[in-house]
């Protein structure tokens, strides 16, 4: 599956404007003691990811797992571009046994 790719906002004379991306596709995963991930395959490269608690990710298929301790940490409530590549799934779990929450998903364009 083709991905499309950010585009530049540019400014008045053309130029293009750093770090601007617009939202384009939202979703969410339910963050728990179990590994849950996005239901959808994304269709944009970069996705903006936020949590409510602490968390841990991982990229990958929709059979993608993500385990804590082992994967990629997010601290509850920053927000953090990522790349997703041609990776179509996103796995989240909460990084404090017992703690359930919201990773906050948004495909960027």
């Amino acid at each position: 599956m083709s991905k499309t790719r950010p585009h530049l906002l540019k400014d008045e004379e053309g130029e293009p404007i750093q770090e601007a991306l617009r939202p384009e596709v939202s979703q969410r995963v339910i963050l728990n003691d179990t590994t849950n991930r996005n239901s959808t395959d994304f269709t944009r490269m970069i996705v903006e990811i936020t949590p409510n608690i602490d968390c841990v990710f991982n990229l990958g298929d929709d059979t993608v797992v993500a385990k804590s301790g082992e994967d990629f940490f997010v601290p509850a409530d920053v927000p953090k571009l990522v790349n997703v590549g041609e990776n179509t799934r996103i796995a989240g779990q909460a990084y404090i046994s017992g703690e359930t929450g919201i990773l906050f998903v948004s495909e960027l364009d």
